[in-house]
């Protein structure tokens, strides 16, 4: 593949290449901070718990956030979550994207089929917040995320994918 006869198709065909630039901003993300202030007075719900006997409770049902706030979010901490990533969330593991992961408490998991099958409308090239349940925010979420994921990780992968192709690497 030359750049300038680069498709769609023959990104979307460099699967494996996907998923270690996937994997690669899962353990570095950039930024690895995302600040967001409340415009409004609200309320989250803190995350599940489960006791013993897995019956889910919760501590406290809601984390109350004034208006003015700011809001710390550390993708960093997050995509390293033993509970949502597994036991090696610390190690490179491309292929942990070609696998979905169950849910967990209150983490619905993520469904890889969502980022393998192309052929449905809720589905990206490259992973992204709502495949993972907000579990990867390499790019942050909702609606202050980067515009320009789902490109730059395209342009990453030819990038990426030329480089491979274009020297010998020992």
């Amino acid at each position: 593949v030359t750049p300038a006869s680069v498709t769609a198709e023959d990104v979307a065909s460099l699967f494996y290449t996907r998923c270690v630039l996937s994997e690669a901003l899962r353990l570095y993300p950039q930024p690895p901070i995302l600040i967001r202030r409340a415009l409004n007075s609200d309320r989250v719900p803190f995350s599940k718990k489960s006791d013993s006997k897995g019956q889910i409770y919760y501590e406290e049902e809601w984390a109350h956030v004034r208006k003015g706030s700011d809001i710390f979010i550390l993708p960093w901490v997050l995509h390293r979550s033993e509970r949502i990533w597994g036991e090696r969330s610390q190690e490179f593991e491309p292929e942990r994207w070609m696998r979905s992961v169950k849910e967990n408490g209150s983490w619905n998991g993520y469904n890889h089929e969502l980022f393998v099958n192309q052929s449905t409308s809720n589905t990206a090239m490259y992973p992204n917040e709502t495949m993972t349940d907000y579990g990867f925010l390499a790019f942050g979420g909702g609606s202050r995320k980067c515009i320009g994921d789902q490109f730059a990780m395209m342009q990453s992968t030819v990038v990426l994918s030329q480089l491979l192709h274009r020297f010998d690497i020992k």
